[in-house]
């Protein structure tokens, strides 16, 4: 980061970089490079110094803040600069909203797949006894836990209540 000279920079990046100002983000850049931006700089320059004009990469900063911020980084060498890389060309397009709502969507997968097993083991037990072994295994195996049980009636205001079964 530091053998970055910043030229420019728009409204969108310092909004992106949470800083005050253009040269509020200049000063503070060290400060937005964690280990997985230096490592997609590393590969730029490697890419760069053999001839190669353009990288697109996925990783991570932090803001002046110091919140992290997931983005997409664009580097590309501008024509006619290709031999003093003076001017790089650097694009950040912030990306954690989708990866927050990925992470979202895969979790909310996971709950999905999770009822399903336990609707597998409802619907195919010969009788009750089976059923709850069948629905508590499952519950052992999709939570990696080492005990699980029904307990009966589910109201938490119950003065009182059964556990007809563990495993």
């Amino acid at each position: 980061a530091a053998l970055v000279r910043m030229i420019d920079v728009n409204r969108a990046s310092v909004q992106l970089h949470e800083a005050d100002g253009k040269e509020a983000l200049r000063v503070g850049l060290a400060q937005t490079f964690l280990s997985e931006t230096a490592e997609v700089f590393r590969r730029a320059l490697s890419l760069i110094a053999r001839g190669e004009t353009e990288l697109t990469a996925e990783t991570t900063i932090r803001t002046l803040t110091g919140r992290r911020q997931q983005v997409n980084v664009y580097f590309t060498v501008c024509p006619g600069y290709e031999q003093s890389w003076s001017k790089v060309l650097v694009s950040l397009i912030d990306i954690s909203d989708r990866k927050r709502a990925e992470s979202d969507r895969q979790a909310h997968l996971n709950f999905l797949l999770a009822l399903d097993k336990v609707n597998r083991a409802i619907q195919g037990a010969e009788n009750l006894d089976q059923m709850m072994v069948d629905v508590l295994d499952s519950v052992l195996e999709t939570f990696g836990c080492d005990r699980a049980y029904l307990h009966y009636p589910c109201d938490p205001e119950a003065t009182e209540f059964r556990i007809p079964m563990e495993r």
